[in-house]
């Protein structure tokens, strides 16, 4: 249908000049004002106190094919705190200030930013993120680029350090995938995920194990599938006593056997070490000389099949 404007009544005014139609619009004549009911005090750049008028209050505005650019006024479009511009046949975005943050308030779908240069900086015009179609990211601190995406990877800026995750062993992530890489707040050491933790450089991180018995006492645990051997360097600590050696493990699925290369001791041997299959898994155990409480730390270096 075609715009219309549809009004019960159009009243003249003594000494007031024409309201006219013509073609696709209409028009005041220059003599009449707006707000006034004095013909030769008519709205112009002179008087803008007429300006002050327009729509009181306004349901709706219909269209058919029309485009509303906006609504142009001398000092913009102005909402209170709380008043807000809707867009969307649910309501979808909303732009409003509360009185205390502006907010921007998308309901559906994703807020999307579209342009192939993206700048978020303060008022004081330092850029704290900047976007670029087919090029960088550049994430800022104190106007400085810390954090820069490549076409292979990220540079880090600065003089300082970074900061990497941080736990225990027990906090291990329990879906780690090849190339994790976390600081061991038990061990003191860097390590990272291939097929399992290691310290960084390669093999796997220290084992300590509380020993108090002279019963076999499983130190280092393997799955079997994975590892068809393994090197294994093993220190025993009991009160100011040390025994230290270097061992071999292999196995075929079934049978395990595991060889003294060399080892030493401050006095007498503090143990011995077996190896066997224990369901899925290889495990060497140690055998303590005497029941007092003891720690057996085992280093490996385990070799996949």
């Amino acid at each position: 249908m075609a715009a219309e404007i549809r009004v019960d009544t159009i009243k003249g005014r003594a000494g007031i000049n024409t309201l006219s139609f013509a073609g696709d619009g209409f028009s005041f004549d220059k003599n009449v004002g707006i707000g006034t009911t004095v013909v030769s005090d008519p709205v112009s750049a002179n008087n803008p106190g007429k300006l002050a008028c327009g729509i009181v209050t306004c349901k709706e505005i219909y269209t058919d094919g029309w485009n509303i650019s906006g609504i142009a006024t001398v000092g913009g479009l102005k909402l209170g705190d709380g008043e807000q511009i809707i867009a969307g046949v649910g309501s979808d975005l909303k732009i409003y200030h509360n009185g205390s943050h502006s907010v921007i308030q998308n309901a559906t779908g994703s807020l999307l930013v579209e342009a192939d240069s993206c700048v978020l900086r303060s008022q004081a015009q330092e850029n704290y993120l900047v976007g670029t179609a087919n090029g960088a990211v550049e994430l800022s601190y104190n106007a400085l680029a810390r954090v820069t995406t490549t076409t292979d990877g990220t540079d880090l800026g600065g003089t300082g350090c970074v900061g990497i995750t941080k736990g225990t062993t027990a906090q291990r992530p329990g879906s780690a995938a090849a190339g994790d890489f976390r600081y061991n707040t038990t061990t003191g050491k860097f390590e990272g995920y291939t097929s399992e933790w290691g310290d960084i450089g390669g093999g796997a991180s220290e084992e300590d194990t509380s020993v108090s018995a002279t019963t076999a006492t499983a130190v280092y645990t393997v799955a079997h599938a994975s590892y068809r051997s393994a090197s294994l360097i093993i220190q025993i600590t009991q009160g100011s006593a040390y025994q230290s050696g270097r061992y071999l493990v292999i196995h075929d699925g079934t049978t395990a056997t595991i060889v003294e290369e060399a080892a030493v001791a401050t006095g007498s041997m503090l143990g011995t070490f077996t190896a066997g299959i224990d369901g899925s898994n290889l495990k060497v155990y140690v055998n303590m000389g005497s029941s007092s409480s003891a720690t057996v730390t085992v280093v490996p270096t385990p070799v996949t099949v």
